[in-house]
């Protein structure tokens, strides 16, 4: 409708990944919860490199439960003028099997505009782990996360785990949960924050912590 594709299920997702393999600008909205019960192979359903808008209107992406072997994000990358916004997260726990696998909740890499994102009660573990993006270089801003627990060996982050030159992180709030880094003693460039693992330049302006460190 309007030019969006609407998505009320999980297997609407897909079809939307596949959609967006032939047009990067593709634009879809969400007009229910989508529910991943009983998803355990996420690997269709990644959107590889979006440059379109994806607006959640508000709606729950929940019930993720799975265990995976490599990188993974819903989002391997979005784009400069890709933009995701209006979403919610509840309920997910994403872990890794094996070594040097980054886990995020929503993006690998953000050179777009990520708006108005809230999770909560979500786990993550991996070597790297962060819940809204990896690598930030774009824009992330109203973001809400309560009880997340991005857990890594080597590095983690709540919104982000790095955050580079010109990127901007504006209005986003930690409420609570735990960023935890279990050293494995395999990597000397160990790290982790509330808000932003790393900061390699960019800005961080009116956002705060609530989760534990350690």
């Amino acid at each position: 409708a309007d030019g969006y594709y609407e998505i009320d299920s999980a297997n609407d997702w897909y079809r939307f990944a596949r959609i967006v393999e032939n047009d990067p600008t593709a634009k879809a909205k969400l007009v229910k919860d989508v529910d991943f019960t009983g998803v355990t192979d996420l690997s269709g359903y990644v959107i590889k490199s979006f440059s379109g808008i994806l607006d959640g209107q508000g709606f729950t992406v929940k019930n993720i439960n799975t265990t995976v072997t490599k990188n993974f994000a819903p989002f391997t990358t979005i784009n400069a003028g890709g933009v995701v916004k209006n979403i919610k997260f509840d309920t997910i726990s994403i872990t890794s099997a094996t070594n040097y696998v980054y886990v995020n909740l929503l993006s690998d890499t953000n050179r777009g505009t990520i708006e108005n994102v809230s999770a909560s009660n979500v786990t993550l573990g991996a070597n790297y782990a962060a819940v809204i993006a990896d690598e930030n270089y774009g824009t992330i801003t109203g973001c809400t996360l309560s009880s997340i627990h991005p857990d890594s060996k080597h590095s983690s982050g709540a919104v982000t785990r790095t955050n580079y030159t010109g990127a901007s992180i504006e209005n986003c709030s930690v409420v609570s949960g735990s960023v935890t880094i279990y050293n494995d003693g395999t990597s000397s460039d160990v790290y982790g924050g509330g808000i932003v693992g790393t900061v390699s330049g960019g800005s961080i302006l009116n956002c705060s912590n609530g989760a534990t460190v350690s």
